[in-house]
């Protein structure tokens, strides 16, 4: 029986790799794309948030506006952000989600329920 992939939707996803290199799990950068086409999330220590589009497994993200706080992983959060404004196109498998620039695998992040918003 094929397992279900997560939706792109509703879900929180996680940065574990980014441009071939391994993000650790402690660190932020998570995403979450919500119905209304709208996204945000968090870098290493910025909030961000912006729109989408997506057509079949084509999606286009931005512009991203984020907070502007300093943070030691400044640059992996640079490097997040650079990658979520240049992908072209994106697959999930499960709940592991591929993040793609003209076939190139930039990101992949893996998933868990987002459940309903709520506040903080």
């Amino acid at each position: 029986k094929a397992k279900n992939s997560l939706p792109l939707t509703q879900t929180r996803w996680q940065l574990v790799r980014l441009n071939a290199q391994n993000i650790t799990p402690d660190e932020n950068f998570e995403i979450v794309f919500h119905s209304d086409m709208s996204v945000n999330g968090i870098g290493a220590c910025n909030r961000f948030f912006g729109k989408y589009t997506t057509d079949g497994g084509r999606i286009k993200i931005g512009p991203i506006g984020a907070t502007k706080m300093m943070c030691p992983n400044i640059g992996d959060e640079d490097a997040f952000f650079a990658m979520l404004n240049k992908i072209d196109a994106y697959t999930i498998d499960g709940n592991t989600l591929m993040l793609l620039c003209n076939g190139e695998l930039l990101g992949i992040l893996e998933g868990s329920a987002a459940g309903p918003e709520k506040e903080e």
